[in-house]
């Protein structure tokens, strides 16, 4: 695989901390809604794992549009599917980015090494190869992950 090891090695065991955090806490824990308004524990769960979805798509732009794509920002209140994708239980939404996970994995084993240089034009970040983009989303998704972890804390 093309990417760099330490991409590879987050790629394939990222999620096992989301595993080990759901075991740890109960329903009623994970759907408390933080005093500031944010997002519960429950929803950055389900985050995750819509963005994952929309990231596997931005990767097969990347690399199958002949031009570089142009990719917005991503807005949960503007995708119709997040919506439906909360309605899922923690442990279903947990199940399926673990599956897609496993999807995603496969894909991004068969990228040759000049799909990597292949570049996508963020709204907000500008041009950035296919491995800055796998970067951007290791790094969004630990930093959910983090957030989870903070909203979980006894206080």
């Amino acid at each position: 695989m093309p990417l760099n090891q330490s991409q590879t090695t987050r790629l394939a065991t990222q999620l096992e901390g989301l595993k080990l955090l759901r075991s740890a806490f109960d329903n009623a824990a994970l759907q408390k809604r933080p005093s500031n308004g944010k997002w519960t524990a429950h929803e950055q769960i389900c985050h995750i794992g819509r963005a994952q979805d929309i990231f596997f798509d931005r990767f097969e732009r990347i690399i199958t549009e002949r031009m570089p794509p142009k990719i917005d920002r991503y807005n949960a209140e503007e995708d119709k599917e997040w919506t439906t994708f909360l309605q899922k239980t923690t442990d279903a939404a947990i199940d399926y980015t673990v599956r897609k996970r496993k999807e995603l994995n496969e894909y991004l084993s068969q990228v040759r090494e000049g799909d990597l240089r292949k570049r996508g034009i963020h709204s907000a970040f500008g041009e950035l190869t296919l491995d800055m983009w796998v970067e951007f989303f290791l790094v969004h998704e630990a930093h959910h992950l983090y957030s989870i972890v903070k909203l979980l804390q006894p206080r």
